[in-house]
């Protein structure tokens, strides 16, 4: 029996009593002491103090001894999923309390519960008897990997169909790539590449950084593959080679795929072969393997930060404080453990990979996790839900995860989701052209904008440009998703229709509107931004949430000739700014009450006195507001520093209703036809003009 200290002592029972109600437990116990002193006759106190504090910087220090006395915070997780009834607790938490805010820690530590089978700590007081894992060595991860695996195949039906809902009638013996490693044999025996020739099998995939070109990983190339058709050295491959394959070999799972090995990589069209391939390939592995948490493949599976596997022995007393049992305790990893905090999650070709697969095992700092179409779970077999995986019931929340990750190459941007297009083709009643799909080319795709201004040279050439594939850099789509309540927003456009892949009819409310040749500057946008409502209801906040001055990155004012005084609307090109431009009004979204912009028509008296508003706008207070007769120099606001002289043409802005707009031009290479140029957002007397009148066109 382990050596505990009173405060320790205490805290055990009230761990033990918890454990066996299945309670929430939350206590708070007052340390007199440091840690450091107690540790030397304390096991408990010596792994707590272990323990870092967190600073400003996000660098650590370790406990300092005058901040005791302190108050700590025992906590065990009962609420829902953490565990469900009747499943035995797993691990409790330490951590400091921060003046009287309970939720707020300098520091924390995670201890793992368990006890022998048979013992009065599992028959009497729930606790487990499942040991954590507590090294890095892979066998003892087997068993939890091996559960989890026979678990998903035995009894989630819904995890052997595909993305598409269809049943896989050969899911335990698919047709094997064009090429996989043969891994089968004792633990660190070579292995080597095959050629498949339409053989079928069971086989894992591996998904994992490349990292900077100075640790790139092995591959096979057309000087080296006859070698790797006769054996590959286990001790030549890198650490998260060699660690799938242990993974895959555990399994009893005969074939791992790998792309840099199984792909022919260099000179020769056989990576545009198959990389058309690759969504065959995930969504028909037995399972992937992400190294979720590695920079890179020297990295490791396995690189979990775990604390020397000690283990504590804790008393169970009864009421005359008669010791009548035991558990142990011991200080579990820490880290990240939600593989979307990872840097695999911000490669771009593992969108693809993450969104096909159909089971996946994630290899954190923090500790390993699974998640499949039925169950998230990590290692302390606790359900986990941490959003690991893309939305599969939308193309535009996917394409806003999937175009924020990085690519080596940001010309394969198309490249490296075609796999997930070829599997989703079934389900759409159209074509799937340039990243979008026929039967979705509405307000809710192609309204689109830019976040960031890239290089010209990743400009995709034979994109139209009405595709957010044209052009490089994350992309946002402001009136999709949860952001907004589809009972405020109305859709304008009429049919749209794809003649080709590179061409697209519209009809809709169209316009030609001018743009001041000279940006509009921080001052005013400033004072744009000054309104501070809640993010989900202004639309200002969401439009401007793409510029940025210090990179040119521009916000540009439209103007009308008949009142140059008003600017109608604002404006941000994808690329070239242009002096004048049609606007094809895509949707109108009634502002919110709550909105600082919301505004109602009212009655104007006959007469006015100097300063009323000329615009018959107020607002709730019945407040009128100024807007100005002439627009101001931008030029002149951005010299002098004079502040909210031309923002005040935003006044006009006030009211019940915006515009969202895409920005066209007259192609030049296009005698008829538009194309894109950028997106916009208008305000009433922009839509409601003369001007605007309902047309079809085509865009290129």
């Amino acid at each position: 029996m382990s050596d505990f200290c009173d405060f320790c002592r205490k805290l055990s029972q009230e761990l033990i009593a918890a454990i066996a109600n299945n309670i929430d437990l939350h206590i708070e116990i007052t340390k007199d002491q440091d840690f450091r002193v107690t540790a030397s006759s304390c096991q408990l106190c010596r792994d707590i103090s272990k323990s870092r504090k967190k600073l400003k910087d996000g660098r650590y220090k370790s406990i300092e001894s005058n901040e005791f006395p302190q108050t700590l915070c025992i906590e065990i997780p009962s609420v829902e999923g953490y565990p469900r009834e009747g499943r035995p607790v797993k691990y409790f938490t330490i951590r400091n309390k921060v003046g009287d805010a309970s939720w707020i820690w300098l520091w924390r530590r995670r201890f793992a519960v368990w006890a022998d089978e048979g013992s009065i700590a599992a028959t009497s007081y729930s606790i487990t008897t499942r040991k954590p894992i507590l090294t890095n060595n892979p066998s003892e991860a087997t068993p939890l990997i091996r559960g989890w695996l026979h678990e998903c195949i035995s009894e989630h039906p819904e995890c052997k169909m595909t993305i598409t809902g269809n049943s896989m009638p050969n899911e335990g013996s698919p047709v094997l790539p064009t090429r996989v490693l043969l891994v089968s044999g004792h633990l660190n025996s070579n292995i080597r590449l095959i050629e498949s020739a339409g053989a079928r099998g069971r086989y894992c995939v591996l998904s994992y950084c490349w990292g900077d070109t100075s640790c790139h990983p092995l591959q096979t190339r057309m000087d080296n593959l006859r070698d790797h058709f006769a054996g590959i050295r286990f001790r030549d491959m890198p650490k998260t080679f060699r660690d799938a394959v242990m993974i895959t070999r555990s399994l009893d799972i005969d074939y791992l795929w790998i792309d840099s090995l199984c792909i022919v990589q260099g000179e020769g069209d056989d990576w545009v072969k198959e990389s058309t391939q690759m969504g065959y390939y995930y969504e028909n592995a037995t399972l992937m393997i992400a190294a979720a948490g590695a920079k890179n493949p020297a990295e490791g599976c396995f690189l979990v930060n775990r604390p020397p596997p000690t283990t504590i022995t804790a008393p169970i007393v009864d009421g005359e404080n008669k010791v009548i049992g035991s558990f142990y305790i011991s200080l579990l990893p820490d880290g990240d453990s939600n593989p979307c905090l990872g840097p695999l999650r911000d490669r771009g070709w593992a969108a693809q990979e993450w969104y096909l697969s159909r089971r996946k095992l994630f290899f954190m700092p923090g500790g390993i996790s699974w998640s499949c179409k039925k169950m998230d779970r990590n290692e302390f077999n606790y359900d986990d839900d941490t959003e690991q995986t893309y939305d599969h019931n939308s193309w535009s929340h996917f394409l806003n995860m999937y175009l924020r990750t990085y690519l080596t190459y940001p010309l394969d941007r198309l490249q490296a989701i075609e796999g997930i297009a070829n599997s989703l083709k079934s389900v759409h009643d159209g074509r799937y052209a340039h990243g979008l799909w026929e039967d979705e080319m509405t307000v809710d795709l192609l309204l689109w904008g830019a976040l960031q201004m890239r290089p010209a040279d990743e400009d995709l050439r034979e994109v139209p440009s009405w595709s957010w594939a044209a052009i490089g850099g994350p992309k946002w789509w402001p009136l999709y998703g949860t952001d907004y309540d589809y009972e405020r927003r109305q859709v304008l456009h009429g049919k749209i229709n794809l003649i080709s892949t590179a061409l697209l009819r519209g009809s809709g409310y169209l316009r030609r509107i001018r743009i001041h040749q000279v940006p509009i500057p921080p001052c005013c946008l400033d004072y744009v931004g000054e309104y501070k409502p809640p993010w989900d209801v202004h639309a200002e906040t969401e439009f401007l949430n793409t510029y940025d001055w210090r990179v040119k990155r521009y916000v540009w004012a439209a103007y009308d000739e008949d009142d140059p005084g008003d600017c109608p609307g604002m404006c941000i090109f994808d690329r070239t700014q242009f002096s004048e431009v049609f606007c094809w009004f895509m949707a109108s979204l009634d502002r919110h009450k709550s909105d600082p912009c919301y505004m109602v028509e009212t009655q104007q008296s006959n007469t006015s006195s100097p300063g009323d508003a000329s615009t018959g706008l107020a607002g709730p207070s019945g407040a009128k507001f100024k807007r100005p007769n002439t627009l101001c120099s931008f030029q002149e606001a951005e010299s002098t520093g004079k502040q909210h002289e031309c923002a005040e043409s935003f006044e006009v802005a006030r009211g019940e209703t915006t515009y969202w707009a895409l920005l066209l031009h007259p192609d030049s290479c296009d005698t008829g036809k538009l194309k894109r140029v950028g997106l916009g957002l208008f305000y009433p007397p922009a839509f409601e003009s003369d001007r605007t009148t309902f047309q079809e066109f085509e865009i290129v």
